[in-house]
């Protein structure tokens, strides 16, 4: 379970939210009950299972050497070859439980409950998959529902699946769980051709078209916007500056409009691991998060995991009646060149900020490279300077007095400025 954050961790922290809608970003990925029939990939198989499992540990580790963010939603099959394959009940070190223990990453349930026999079948409902991450070791409770129908479809029938957990509900394989989300993400529907796209964070008032995108302060689930579905995915076809131009031109389009007070964006760059296999799958994502970098440092936006923006919008307005939502066609997405000044890619240079240990008591040692560090600074997540040490000596620095939580570190030499996220015990 994540520390509750205030304001999601970027280099330049939250100085910048009083000048721009804060812009909260994160990759998120799924798989699905229908990955062996539709796919080939059969989780059950150690071999299949191993190969997925060494893609998503390589994601991982261009998440963490970034310091972006990801949200991992995995469904029952993934979650069982785990269980079945790495131990997780007894393994402190499975992917699953490894990867929620890392600040940058959360995992969360994605499901498709089926009883329908065929490639689809699925008895595990949302209360189940609670219950199977909680038995591979991560620690309780899920928080977010990756994944529902959020209106009655009459052709074909499907019907609206996020009303029933409003309240706390039993599982069906494991009746004697009970689960209910706080956070509802992804509105979907057949064929994903009339989801409910937007951006945002309110409280649905009730399955139909009128009631989604109305704010109901008595009601107990919160929905984040996701953005838009079709036009930020990481496929085994997608042309990474494509994908990254329209991602800056979305950026620049929230930097410069008209937006009121409680202006609030989050959106996500969706993977699936039916792509992982690709031949360079991995190496997409790491040139997407070194193309975005500049922009984090720049400030036009921050990563931060689903909850992190949940809580952050949260801190800002704990009434239930505060509420954004702005759709998708409030915005032109493109796919052009962007035309921002002041970014230097071609110089831009990354080399990752190591901090150890991490979590962190008294003191810590920071490593980012081989040029000496010039400039250390700690902040919290207000973007409130804490301690700040110049040229500072190789060797440990004492952080005694700063407070617990979670800390922002941004490390400076004539190569590069960059940070990453500490836990202070």
């Amino acid at each position: 379970m994540k520390i509750p954050v205030l304001c999601a961790a970027g280099l330049l922290a939250c100085n910048f939210l009083s000048a721009q809608p804060p812009v909260y970003l994160y990759l998120a990925s799924h798989n699905e009950t229908n990955d062996r029939s539709f796919h080939g990939l059969d989780y059950d198989n150690a071999a299949d299972y191993a190969v997925i499992r060494d893609l998503a540990q390589a994601i991982c580790d261009s998440v963490l050497a970034y310091d972006a963010a990801y949200v991992m939603m995995p469904e029952s099959n993934f979650i069982n070859a785990c269980l079945k394959h790495e131990n997780a009940h007894t393994n402190p070190e499975d992917l699953l439980q490894w990867a929620d223990k890392q600040p940058q990453i959360e995992i969360e349930p994605h499901n498709h409950f089926s009883l329908t026999a065929g490639p689809g079948y699925n008895p595990y409902n949302y209360a189940d998959l609670a219950y199977l991450l909680d038995s591979c070791g991560l620690t309780p409770p899920r928080k977010l529902m990756g994944g529902f129908i959020w209106r009655n479809f009459n052709s074909p029938s499907v019907t609206e699946d996020w009303t029933l957990w409003q309240t706390p509900q039993p599982g069906h394989t494991f009746p004697g769980y009970t689960w209910q989300p706080q956070i509802l993400w992804g509105g979907g529907s057949p064929g994903h051709v009339d989801d409910f796209e937007a951006f945002g964070v309110w409280r649905p008032a009730a399955p139909t078209i009128a009631g989604f995108g109305a704010n109901d302060p008595d009601q107990p689930l919160v929905c984040l916007g996701n953005g838009c579905n079709n036009e930020f995915i990481i496929t085994d076809t997608t042309n990474v500056e494509l994908l990254a131009n329209r991602v800056i031109n979305l950026l620049d389009d929230i930097r410069n409009g008209a937006w009121p007070p409680d202006a609030f964006f989050s959106f996500k760059i969706m993977m699936n691991f039916r792509h992982l296999p690709s031949p360079g799958y991995v190496d997409k994502v790491g040139e997407l998060l070194r193309r975005l970098q500049p922009y984090r440092e720049a400030g036009y936006f921050v990563w931060a995991t689903a909850e992190e923006a949940v809580a952050a919008w949260q801190d800002l307005h704990p009434s239930t009646d505060d509420h954004f939502l702005a759709g998708c066609g409030d915005f032109t997405i493109s796919s052009d060149a962007p035309t921002l000044t002041g970014l230097n890619h071609d110089l831009y240079n990354h080399v990752p900020l190591k901090v150890f240990p991490n979590p962190a008591g008294d003191w810590v040692r920071l490593q980012a490279g081989s040029e000496p560090i010039e400039r250390i600074r700690f902040y919290d997540l207000f973007g409130r300077l804490l301690l700040q040490v110049n040229d500072p000596e190789s060797g440990e620095i004492r952080i005694g007095n700063l407070p617990s939580g979670i800390i922002v570190v941004i490390a400076e030499n004539r190569l590069q400025k960059t940070a990453v996220r500490m836990i202070k015990e």
